[in-house]
């Protein structure tokens, strides 16, 4: 992959910046901030929500406005895939095998899409605004959330299969299978509820402060609860034991949700531009970023909603009238991060031999600028990341 000369060759506004950024980098608890991958605009009066499909690969875009243009992008080279008009729409979900899209709107009704033509296939009546919409993860059934009503039914003809009703219980916009689609989890009041497919009650988490949200972990022996003052906690999903009390690292006006794949479970806490994401069965930061480096990255990180991809190595963020993703750099703990950083550390050296890390500037002959260039030029993802960052 090319390297921009201009990285070795700075002009004279940016050789003191340029300096810092490796100075800085050589520091192990510095993260570096995300890269820019694709912008996704059309969204003219601002995005509700935004989800990854369950690949990774498309994200699913449920607009801020009466119209209701829910949008699926490919994110590799962001193309719009389909564009679906529900007037009043509040939610949306795309099927395990991307097959079907499942909206919902505030004049409470569920309509199933084609998710490759946008043919209109079928319409689910309710008695109320229709909340919240989840697909099963391994077959053809939508979990829908209506005020006091949770509704399971068939994509493929409608059917319903169960109704569950809460008739004193304040319900939040939030439901959600486990991994293998047998069991889920509904989020009312200061409880999270657990419940077979067919209906049956199985478990009652209580919170006293009040839940948001509730999530299985990818292997179903465990339910992650975050509620209102930033604590997760984790209970076993068979017995209801409480198994541990995690601070979530949250700022103290901040933005914090829960997500759970094959790559585990984590907590993303966001306050204005100073981002957080830890484990959140252990509470361990993997990665944060509140240096003053962001003031010089434009990076519109002050969203209403956000979305990890599956693997965690993406990051989805919606602004006034587009959705940017990011690529997440490796937390400073892993292996990918070491590897980037002591690059990084033997690029500084080769431009000034024996007077690392004093010298900053890149005041280097073109032989030595050049043997830089080759030796940076040599691995992609440093590339992609230096050229990315470095002042255009």
């Amino acid at each position: 992959m090319k390297v921009k000369k201009y990285i070795l060759r700075p002009t004279i506004k940016h050789p003191i910046l340029i300096g810092l950024f490796f100075l800085i980098a050589s520091v192990s608890s510095f993260s570096l901030p995300p890269m820019l991958l694709s912008v996704l605009k059309g969204h003219k009066n601002g995005v509700r929500s935004i989800a990854f499909s369950a690949d990774g690969q498309q994200i699913i875009i449920v607009p801020f406005d009466t119209a209701g243009a829910v949008k699926i992008w490919n994110v590799a080279d962001e193309q719009n895939l389909l564009t679906v008009i529900n007037a009043a729409v509040l939610c949306a979900s795309l099927s395990h095998d991307k097959k079907w899209l499942v909206t919902g709107d505030s004049y409470g009704k569920a309509k199933v899409w084609n998710a490759n033509t946008g043919e209109e296939l079928r319409v689910i009546d309710s008695n109320s605004y229709v909340m919240w919409v989840t697909c099963s993860p391994v077959e053809p059934l939508v979990a829908m959330l209506t005020s006091g009503t949770h509704t399971i039914w068939r994509a493929t003809d409608g059917e319903i299969q169960r109704k569950i009703t809460f008739p004193d219980q304040r319900m939040r916009e939030h439901t959600a299978f486990n991994h293998n689609g047998t069991k889920l989890v509904t989020v009312a009041d200061h409880m999270a509820q657990v419940w077979t497919k067919e209906g049956e009650k199985l478990l009652v988490l209580t919170d006293d402060v009040g839940v948001r949200s509730a999530l299985f972990t990818y292997d179903d022996q465990r339910i992650i609860t975050l509620n209102y003052r930033h604590v997760v906690k984790v209970w076993d999903s068979m017995t209801g034991e409480l198994l541990r009390t995690e601070n979530a690292p949250a700022y103290k006006y901040s933005k914090t949700a829960i997500f759970t794949s094959p790559a585990g479970a984590r907590v993303f806490s966001r306050d204005g531009r100073n981002v957080k994401i830890a484990d959140a069965e252990k509470g361990t930061i993997l990665w944060n970023d509140d240096s003053f480096f962001w003031q010089f990255v434009p990076i519109d990180f002050v969203a209403f909603d956000i979305a990890l991809s599956p693997d965690y190595k993406m990051i989805a963020t919606p602004g006034s009238d587009r959705v940017n993703i990011w690529q997440l750099p490796p937390d400073s703990k892993s292996p990918e991060w070491i590897r980037l950083k002591t690059m990084l550390e033997n690029y500084l050296r080769s431009l000034s031999p024996g007077k690392w890390p004093t010298y900053i500037g890149f005041r280097c002959s073109n032989l030595e600028a050049d043997k830089a260039l080759e030796a940076i030029a040599k691995d992609d993802e440093l590339t992609r990341y230096v050229n990315w960052l470095l002042p255009k």
